[in-house]
């Protein structure tokens, strides 16, 4: 049964969410007439993915940036009540990168999270209030985008609005051993961040059956019947909604088919940055291998570190 992941953020102030002030424009609730509000989706960066083909602008539409879930919640401004909802599957829907509603004159804020479904039978994602996002995955999406709008309805005139999503919302560790896979290695389990709490960073992240006390993102893959590590890239996403790089430990543990433990390797100091890939890549097994961790820290959309098992 897939996981419930529950992003708990404080969107109103990293993401310029407005709290209840002055210059709130209420709902005209005696002006009956709605006006004809149409939503297009883009504005998605995918520059930094290093996947894309070639023909993907850096700039693209939600179609073409690969996502296949989006949720569109629209809330009053400045009370923060929640006015309607769009739900956009990409399986069943034509029109894909376009919503249309019919809002009363008024002032409005809108809040859209898209995402990339792992499986044609999962929802979209559920957005209760600026600070809580559900997720029906079991792992973070790599591609999950995050925006909100201010929208102003008047003059009873219809309007277009464009809501720009940017730089997708997860950053990526890539884990590549060069040298061989022991036979007995069955499963290979990379643990983002372990031991650090929720408070040191803007999001807070909880699965289920995870305390909330702790911020861990674990990722297992189990090696297939007949199949092989080698030569294979385990990639984690992690979901960031701060710009700036963060540095976070990540452990790699090779497990058996009991899950024991069979070698491990902590690599400290890692850094993250938000739309951005960090490659960890060398001989994990061989203990003759010698040196240290030297990161590559660059605007380039990937990080090289080496894979130094004496680290």
């Amino acid at each position: 049964m897939k996981k419930i992941i529950v992003l708990l953020t404080s969107l109103l102030a990293l993401m310029g969410f407005a709290a209840c002030s002055s210059d709130s424009l209420p709902i005209a609730e005696e002006n009956l007439d709605l006006v004809p509000v149409e939503i297009t989706f883009g504005g998605l960066d995918v520059s930094v993915l290093p996947e894309s083909p070639m023909n993907v602008k850096s700039r693209a539409t939600a179609t073409e940036a690969g996502v296949t879930r989006i949720a569109l919640r629209v809330f009053e401004y400045g009370t923060n009540e929640r006015v309607t909802s769009v739900e956009k599957i990409k399986e069943n829907d034509a029109d894909f990168d376009h919503a249309k509603l019919k809002l009363r004159v008024g002032k409005y804020q809108l809040l859209a999270v898209a995402h990339e479904a792992s499986d044609v039978s999962l929802p979209v994602a559920y957005i209760e209030t600026f600070r809580s996002i559900w997720l029906k995955e079991s792992k973070v999406p790599r591609a999950i985008y995050v925006a909100d709008e201010v929208v102003v309805v008047k003059d009873n005139a219809s309007q277009s609005i464009t809501i720009n999503f940017g730089k997708r919302k997860s950053s990526t560790f890539i884990m590549k051993p060069t040298d061989t896979y022991p036979a007995d290695v069955k499963k290979v389990q990379v643990e983002v961040n372990p031991g650090h709490t929720p408070a040191k960073y803007p999001l807070k992240f909880v699965t289920a059956g995870r305390s909330q006390e702790e911020l861990t993102y674990v990722n297992t893959v189990t090696l297939p019947e007949n199949g092989s590590f080698d030569g294979q890239e385990i990639k984690t996403n992690v979901l960031l909604f701060s710009g700036d790089e963060q540095n976070f430990n990540v452990t790699i543990k090779m497990l058996d088919a009991d899950d024991k433990v069979l070698y491990t390797r902590t690599l400290n100091n890692v850094p993250f940055k938000m739309g951005r890939d960090t490659r960890a890549e060398g001989n994990f097994f061989d203990s003759s291998v010698t040196g240290s961790f030297n990161f590559d820290i660059t605007d380039e959309p990937e990080v090289n570190v080496p894979l130094d098992p004496n680290n």
